[in-house]
Parts: structure tokens; sequence; C-alpha cells
């Protein structure tokens, strides 16, 4: 009978606590004006910001590249190193007994990709400012135009100028 009365009050436990949750989430999901975020504006964030941004998703968007081609470099010298043993042959024509790099060589090779992304990084941050820099004197030129306009009275020949009178002499 204890038993029976325990598992009343738990599932009316249950039922309340799960009512209460509904209705009180309910409650206050009225009270928020808009749970989408509000767009980035267009200053919200300096030059420099955007610039770093930019820079960090090259260079990580880069970095499985940079890793491999220099993985295939080493693995290439390693191979005509070793008189173009099999066993030191780069990625496509590894065998199963193929000798690997050593911790040495591929923390070097690692390190060799880390610096290649953030060349490539360098040189994006480069040639994006200086395209930036071309289209801002490109639209400063076309915003003022290279002649200036002055006003200066026509001359008129000396046949249709008005005849000087001379002043009036008084009485």
């Amino acid at each position: 009978m204890a038993s029976r009365k325990v598992r009343r009050i738990g599932q009316f436990l249950v039922l309340w606590i799960l009512f209460a949750g509904v209705f009180t989430h309910s409650l206050y999901s009225q009270t928020v004006p808009s749970s989408q975020p509000a767009p980035y504006q267009k200053d919200e964030f300096p030059p420099w910001a955007l610039d770093l941004r930019r820079a960090e998703i090259v260079a990580f968007g880069v970095l499985p590249f940079t890793v491999f081609f220099t993985s295939f470099a080493v693995d290439s010298y390693r191979f005509a190193d070793h008189s173009w043993d099999f066993r030191y042959a780069p990625w496509p024509l590894k065998s199963a007994g193929a000798v690997l790099m050593d911790q040495n060589q591929m923390v070097g090779v690692f390190m060799a990709g880390v610096l290649g992304a953030a060349v490539i990084a360098l040189a994006d941050y480069w040639i994006h400012g200086s395209k930036l820099r071309a289209l801002k004197q490109k639209e400063e030129s076309q915003s003022r135009p290279d002649f200036s306009i002055t006003r200066e009275p026509l001359p008129l020949p000396p046949s249709e100028l008005p005849p000087v009178v001379p002043p009036a002499e008084g009485p």
C-alpha cells in the first residue's frame, strides 16, 4: 500500500513539473521580442579586426593543403636521397613496408605547412589591400572631376562695346 502511495506521489510530481515547465515556458517566451539575432552592421567591427579574421580564415583553410604538399615534397626528397628506394617513395607510390618519417621530420613538415599557410595569408592580405586601395582611388577620382570651371565675363569685340558717355558737368 505504501509503495502505491509513493508511486502516486511520484506521478503527481512528474505531471506537476511537466505542466509547470510548459506553462512557464510559454509565459516567458512571449516576453522575448525576437529570438533571431540582429545582423551585423557595416562598421560594427574595426577594419583591422576584419582583416585579421580574413587572414585567419585563409590560413586555416589552406593549412591542410600546405601540410599535404609539404609532406609530399619531403617524401619526394627522401625518395631521391635514398637512391629511389621504393621504401621511401612518396604517398601515391608508398607500399606496405614503407619507411615512415621520424618525429622530428613530422614536426618539421607540419611547421613548414604552418609557415606556408601564414605566407599565403599574408599574400592574400597584401593582394586584398591593394585591390581595396585601387577601388578607393578609383572612387575618389570619379567623384571629383579633373577640370575646373571658372566664371569670367565674355569679352566683347570693340565694335560691339556700348558707347562711353562722359559724365555730365554740374551747373
